[in-house]
């Protein structure tokens, strides 16, 4: 199995705005982490990132209230957000290609980033 990695929740906030910010899809997602090493540096690229490409008006970014909104419902459901890499790798893919996570001894639900 390999190695787990911490996560602030700050970090893990800015995931979810990343992943639910306007024109931000699972490729651009991972391009952007992979570009500028986490998603609250992704974040703050954004804007200009998206001025360079052509959009005339602000991009819409998800707000850091919402997200934290997200947060405290999953909570309320006994859920927990957790980034790719946090549980050791425990994730799988479906036949559709959505992550799932899978593991012993998980006994709360997971939404996957």
């Amino acid at each position: 199995m390999s190695k787990s990695r911490q996560v602030s929740e700050a970090e893990k906030l800015n995931w979810l705005r990343l992943s639910q910010s306007e024109n931000v899809g699972s490729v651009t997602f991972h391009n952007l982490l992979q570009r500028f090493g986490t998603a609250t540096k992704a974040i703050e690229a954004l804007p200009e990132l998206s001025q360079r490409g052509g959009l005339k008006r602000a991009l819409k970014i998800y707000s850091a209230d919402a997200a934290k909104r997200d947060f405290d419902r999953a909570a309320q459901l006994s859920a927990q957000f957790v980034v790719a890499g946090e549980l050791g790798g425990c994730f799988s893919l479906d036949r559709e290609g959505t992550r799932v996570a899978v593991g012993r001894g998980m006994n709360k639900r997971v939404s996957v980033v």
